[in-house]
C-alpha cells in the first residue's frame, strides 16, 4: 500500500486542538470534558454537565467531586444544588495550554 503524504499533523496551538491538548494532559476520561466545560461556562452543577456533556450523572458527579479535593475546582451549595467552578489561580490552565478563554489563542 503506498500512502499518498496528504494528512498534516495537528497544530497544538489551534483552539480547534483545545480539547486535544486537556486529554493529553487529563486522560481520556470525563476530566478533561468537564475542564473544557467550565473554562467554557465557567461554572456548572452535576445534572446540568451530565446533559450537556453525556456522561452519567454520577460519572460527574465523582469526577467533580474528585478535581475539587484535588484543588482543580471551589464548589458551593445553592439551595438543593452543588455547583462547581475553576479555582482562579487554575484559570492559568488555558494560557498555559496555549489558548484564552472564548477559543482564542495566546
Amino acid at each position: 500500500m503506498t500512502l499518498r503524504q496528504l494528512s498534516q499533523p495537528a497544530d497544538p496551538h489551534r483552539p480547534t486542538n483545545f480539547l486535544i491538548k486537556l486529554r493529553a494532559l487529563f486522560g481520556m476520561q470525563a476530566r478533561s470534558e468537564v475542564m473544557a466545560y467550565l473554562l467554557a461556562e465557567g461554572s456548572g452543577h452535576p445534572g446540568e454537565m451530565a446533559v450537556r456533556l453525556a456522561y452519567f450523572h454520577r460519572t460527574l458527579q465523582t469526577t467533580l467531586n474528585d478535581l475539587a479535593r484535588s484543588g482543580h475546582l471551589q464548589s458551593r451549595r445553592e439551595g438543593q444544588e452543588k455547583r462547581f467552578w475553576l479555582r482562579p489561580r487554575r484559570l492559568a490552565l488555558s494560557a498555559h495550554l496555549g489558548c484564552r478563554l472564548g477559543g482564542k489563542p495566546a
